[in-house]
């Protein structure tokens, strides 16, 4: 197949896929199957890869959220205080229910990180990072500018 952007070749590539995120930081999807071109580098994922990643996204989100400690997490009634709304809202709010707010289960109920709802509350979107900014890339970042 032809790349849409140089007209390159796409190769199948098996292995380890190394992915940045602004929230997660750093992760490898393990053992995996991607496409990229062989002249610029542009990458396509398969739907089994994409299945792949949104999980090892997740369990990331998870495993970051479990190391934080439970003072940091308020459970539905203090957010529907916080958001000025119902609780059953809560659960059945489309963008909390996709992310916008962190959130985890912990003993059978939904704890949501205090500092993300009080961001959302703010700004409309609670996704802050999970994991402290590495400043080796930050110095790289600015040796390029």
């Amino acid at each position: 197949m032809q790349c849409v952007n140089c007209s390159g070749q796409f190769l199948t590539i098996k292995g380890n896929l190394k992915l940045k995120d602004k929230i997660l930081g750093d992760f490898v999807v393990p053992d995996t199957t991607w496409e990229q071109c062989d002249t610029c580098g542009h990458i396509l994922y398969t739907p089994i890869t994409m299945r792949a990643i949104e999980k090892t996204e997740s369990d990331r989100k998870k495993q970051l959220l479990l190391k934080r400690p439970i003072g940091d997490f308020i459970p539905a009634t203090e957010v529907a205080k916080i958001l000025r709304c119902s609780r059953q809202a809560i659960h059945k709010h489309k963008r909390i229910r996709r992310g916008f707010i962190h959130f985890v289960m912990h003993n059978g109920s939904y704890q949501y990180l205090k500092e993300s709802v009080e961001l959302y509350n703010k700004t409309g979107d609670g996704r802050l990072p999970l994991v402290k900014p590495n400043p080796q890339n930050f110095i790289k970042i600015l040796a390029q500018s």
